[in-house]
């Protein structure tokens, strides 16, 4: 059965658990169940609470790969380039050198979180706004090398996976053979 992504009749979202279900049914989540972080331990240290889908999203998945190509940040993440702390930091660094630099970003910089990243050098990042709680971020996603492109998807990040996974969007930053077109798809974890 293939669960919507937007519930048809109202035009809104539907709950990060009916995306996360979807995202389960096109990318398998592996067999072992994957450390559960203490998101209020890593929340204090962040100052800043994170989304709900997230939090699930890597209790579901733990560290790994999805298609071969795309690495959701997880925190303690078994290495340093997809620690959840680490590039948030090293994120931050790069947005203000860019800024710095006179590059056109989507938003200020202290409002772009680098939470993915693939094999190619694109970075997947939420986009929030002053007033927004963690579930109201959004995706924004930077080319590899090309500070102009900048592809926004309003949704959260299961959200972005599932619309990318099951071919409902068409994120240009990313090449034209991904996702692979034959389901599931294939997650490879790092634990």
């Amino acid at each position: 059965m293939v669960i919507p992504l937007y519930d048809e009749i109202y035009d809104r979202r539907v709950s990060w658990r009916k995306a996360l279900a979807r995202l389960g049914s096109l990318v398998p989540p592996p067999a072992h169940e994957p450390v559960r972080p203490d998101w209020a331990g890593i929340e204090t240290r962040l100052g800043l609470q994170l989304p709900r889908d997230y939090r699930a999203l890597v209790e579901t998945y733990g560290a790994g790969k999805f298609d071969d190509y795309l690495v959701v940040y997880t925190p303690g993440g078994p290495r340093d380039t997809i620690d959840l702390e680490r590039q948030l930091v090293s994120g931050a660094e790069r947005l203000a050198y860019h800024q710095d630099h006179d590059e056109q970003l989507p938003h200020r910089p202290e409002n772009l979180l680098e939470i993915a990243g693939t094999d190619n050098g694109e970075s997947i990042y939420w986009a929030r706004t002053p007033r927004s709680g963690p579930d109201d971020w959004t995706i924004v996603v930077n080319a590899a090398r090309d500070w102009e492109d900048w592809p926004a998807f309003n949704g959260s990040l299961v959200e972005f996976l599932v619309a990318v996974f099951a071919l409902e969007y068409q994120c240009s930053a990313f090449p034209e053979d991904f996702p692979s077109t034959s389901l599931p798809l294939s997650f490879v974890s790092y634990a």
